[in-house]
């Protein structure tokens, strides 16, 4: 059982044909994106490009939202326009070309494992059960702190929390209106 912050220090952010992509966590933590053999890894990614083949991961299911700009996938029988913190689930074996210029969020999950990722908003406080074996709170906007147990973090803009193998209620403040992606696996 453990609880980490992330921070841009922990993150690894290297560039793609279309932009830059930064690894906000991946796991086991010797895997890499490029050998394929990871069982998840959380990213965000700039699409400085109008249009981008999507790389296929045909044994993991990945889940993207635009957190700035707007999205557009389309794939061989669809067409969804995403704006930001719409999440869309797909396998990753299917051909999809994305357009549009934008930083989204991404988790991509090895089949056979539990996945899910999830927008919170919430104004001042919220209590909120972590309840997998790996959950990761990634901070958009506002600063948030979190309370859990008797530890204390705090998270700003585009930092994250990791909680492994807890099953704990937290509790989240702010100061305004912020916005937390919620990865879960299990």
């Amino acid at each position: 059982m453990s609880i980490k912050k992330l921070t841009n220090d922990d993150f690894v952010t290297t560039n793609w044909s279309g932009g830059t992509t930064t690894q906000v966590y991946i796991e086991p933590l010797e895997a890499t994106v490029a050998e394929k053999n990871f069982d998840f890894r959380i990213s965000t990614a700039t699409v400085e490009v109008d249009e981008s083949v999507f790389t296929q991961y045909e044994d993991y299911n990945r889940f993207i939202t635009p957190l700035t700009g707007s999205l557009k996938l389309v794939k061989s029988d669809e067409t969804v326009d995403l704006l930001p913190f719409e999440i869309y689930a797909f396998g990753g074996e299917e051909p999809i070309t994305s357009y549009g210029k934008v930083r989204d969020f991404n988790l991509m999950v090895k089949k056979g494992k539990q996945g899910s990722l999830r927008r919170v908003k919430f104004n001042k406080s919220l209590d909120f059960d972590v309840q997998a074996k790996t959950c990761v709170m990634f901070a958009i906007g506002s600063k948030v702190t979190i309370k859990a147990g008797d530890e204390v973090f705090e998270l700003e803009n585009m930092e994250a929390i990791l909680f492994k193998d807890e099953n704990i209620t937290v509790e989240l403040s702010t100061e305004d209106i912020s916005t937390l992606l919620i990865a879960t696996v299990s």
